[in-house]
């Protein structure tokens, strides 16, 4: 029988501090977690609390991790049997395997997934069922098919979602341009989001940046041209890199492109996996594989490093 609660997450205060930001506060690194409240009858109500899985790294509340060890609440340290076989079983997870949406149906997955963008983009003939659409995605590892109907992954949110924002895991990992006026972030002119996934918005965020990025006249033999002042082929690489190898485990963060006067930053997540010193000379490293393999595949990221 469940009895329900009066416990609500909204209004509940530590000191002066609501419930939510004191959580976040305390926790490193910062996880995704929430609640959400249902209705159960007629007079009773449940409150569940949402907790994203660790990454690289146990979760410090107030700098002290934990563990259950039976019924009980443990310091993580005074147990290394346990953390050694949760780690054993974390390795064998990675961002992109992480489910974005459980327990979904079949519509559901072609609703949310750019399906005709994946096929054009690996150049692949559209199967004629919505069978071969999902064979597709399931050896893609876009989703995969649990007890419970299907799955659609954080790879497939990312690289093909739809609407990139309707998917909890990820929603702030959308791509954020923000042009300023002058040379500094004193005065923002305008500021996009991107909601589709980074596959299939691709060539649609490269037309916005370069839209906004300033442009010079250049006087030719006969006549004045507007060039961009910035080569395309360089701000696509930019971006590209930006996307696949930010460092997805760091939470409320996302990639971001920043135009200015006179220069454009690209900023993402994370540090790099080599020395900055050695991005010439080093063979590349992806941090997401999954994901990096299936941009090239999409013909936006090579994978040698010559970029």
């Amino acid at each position: 029988m469940i009895v329900g609660t009066t416990f609500d997450p909204d209004s509940l205060k530590i000191g002066n501090e609501d419930l939510v930001p004191w959580l976040t506060r305390l926790l490193e690194p910062q996880t995704i977690f929430r609640f959400s409240t249902i209705q159960v009858g007629d007079d009773a109500r449940a409150v569940i609390l949402y907790v994203g899985a660790a990454r690289d790294r146990p979760v410090r509340f107030s700098g002290v991790a934990y563990v259950r060890v039976g019924s009980a609440k443990k310091k993580l340290q005074a147990h290394p049997e346990h953390e050694r076989k949760i780690w054993r079983l974390a390795e064998r997870e990675t961002f992109e395997s992480v489910p974005a949406l459980s327990e979904a149906r079949e519509s559901d997955i072609l609703d949310r997934i750019d399906y005709g963008a994946y096929f054009e983009l690996l150049k692949l003939s559209l199967p004629p069922t919505r069978a071969g659409i999902l064979t597709h995605f399931e050896q893609a590892k876009l989703i995969r098919r649990d007890s419970v109907g299907w799955t659609i992954t954080n790879l497939g949110a990312v690289a093909f979602a739809k609407d990139i924002t309707s998917f909890p895991s990820v929603a702030r990992k959308h791509i954020r341009v923000v042009r300023y006026v002058g040379k500094n972030r004193v005065h923002a002119e305008r500021s996009q989001d991107g909601a589709r996934g980074y596959a299939n918005g691709f060539d649609g965020l490269i037309t916005y940046i370069e839209s906004i990025l300033p442009r010079e006249e250049r006087i030719g033999a006969s006549f004045r041209t507007d060039e961009p002042t910035y080569p395309s082929l360089a701000i696509r690489e930019l971006v590209a890199n930006m996307l696949t190898h930010q460092d997805f485990s760091l939470a409320g963060t996302g990639p971001l492109v920043e135009v200015f006067d006179d220069r454009v930053e690209f900023t993402n997540p994370g540090k790099p996996l080599i020395s900055t010193r050695r991005f010439v000379d080093l063979p590349p490293h992806s941090r997401n594989e999954h994901l990096a393999s299936l941009m090239r595949k999409a013909h936006i990221v090579e994978e040698r490093g010559s970029g």
